[in-house]
This record gives C-alpha cells, sequence and structure tokens, in this order.
C-alpha cells in the first residue's frame, strides 16, 4: 500500500476548484466534485503505477504520470512509497485528447481464404473479422470502446499485469467515444502467418 501525499499546489488546485464550482453550481456541487477527485486519487494507493506518463519527454523522464478525473488531470510522482500529488488542472476533452495524441493503435491485416478481413490488435488482445477492410475496422473500433467501457467500470480488475500498459489506450477510447474517431486511430499493415 502506497501513500498519497497532496502537495500545497495541488490543495490550493482543488480549492480554487471548489471555489469555481461553489460560485457558478453551489455548495453541493463543490463538495461532489472535490470528493470525486479526492476518491480518484485513492485509487493510487494501491495502483501508482497504473496511470500513463505525462506526455512531456522531459517530465515523463523524471517520472511524472497523470490521473484523469472527469474534467480534471492530477499530475504526480511516485517517490519511494508516496505519491506526491502536484497539480490538479482542469483539462477539456481538446486538452486531455492533446495530452494522449501520441497514442494510436496497430494491427495485423489478414485476407482469409474467404475474403473476408481479419485485424488483429497489437496493444490490446482484441481480433475482429469483416466483410472488407473498413468492416473489419469498423468492428475492431466498436471492440476497443466496448473493451475501455469494461476495463473503466472494473479498474481494479483489469488493471493488473499486462493489462497495465492498457490504460492510456482505455482513457483514449473513452475521451473519443466514438468507433468512427477510433477506427480512425487504427494504422493497418499486412500481416503474416
Amino acid at each position: 500500500m502506497y501513500e498519497v501525499e497532496l502537495l500545497a499546489p495541488a490543495w490550493l488546485d482543488l480549492d480554487a476548484i471548489a471555489e469555481y464550482h461553489r460560485s457558478v453550481v453551489g455548495s453541493r456541487s463543490a463538495r461532489k466534485i472535490t470528493d470525486k477527485i479526492l476518491d480518484a486519487l485513492k485509487r493510487l494507493e494501491s495502483f501508482p503505477l497504473s496511470c500513463p506518463s505525462v506526455p512531456y519527454v522531459e517530465l515523463a523522464e523524471q517520472g511524472y504520470r497523470m490521473l484523469v478525473c472527469g474534467k480534471y488531470v492530477c499530475i504526480y510522482k511516485l517517490i519511494g512509497n508516496v505519491v506526491f500529488i502536484y497539480h490538479i488542472v482542469p483539462a477539456d476533452v481538446k486538452t486531455i485528447e492533446h495530452m494522449l495524441s501520441a497514442y494510436y493503435f496497430t494491427a495485423d491485416m489478414f485476407i482469409e481464404d474467404d475474403g473476408t478481413v481479419t485485424l488483429s490488435l497489437d496493444e490490446i488482445d482484441l481480433v475482429e473479422n469483416g466483410a472488407d477492410e473498413h468492416d473489419a475496422l469498423m468492428k475492431l473500433a466498436q471492440a476497443i470502446l466496448e473493451y475501455s467501457e469494461d476495463y473503466y467500470k472494473d479498474f481494479i480488475y483489469w488493471a493488473r499485469g499486462s493489462r497495465k500498459s492498457h490504460l492510456p489506450y482505455v482513457f483514449k477510447s473513452l475521451i473519443l467515444n466514438d468507433p468512427e474517431k477510433i477506427g480512425g486511430l487504427i494504422k493497418c499493415r499486412r500481416g503474416e502467418i
């Protein structure tokens, strides 16, 4: 078990978030959003390495990671057995999409004897078959989205072992929330048996 410690700047960020919600929506909303963020941070007590590195190379090399919590991103670093929370910043979908822009999908494409197309995803163990490449791509994109929803709903189960590396792809899929957009991120190459 790890200890989670919010540093002074993160507490200030949390106070600013609460004040914003209090002024715009009311005290109940302020309490709800701060509780949601603090509850999300508790997950780091068990899984501090489950979140992706920040997308900025210099910071990623220093061990900084990001936990996405609704409209906010918590920037943190694990040092020993302590997870230090540095900042909690607002992040609209465009900001999060930018942060995850380095992540895309790759799949091997196989033309079957019956003329159908099978796609096998590299990043997550998913395989789909369709009448043609576009059909297989859309089925694979839908499978990615469904997997991502299952992963996020039961995070403690899914974020174990080799599946930890799926997390940035899960976030990317959930943010896009559209099989067409997800399909556009799948780079296909001819597979060999």
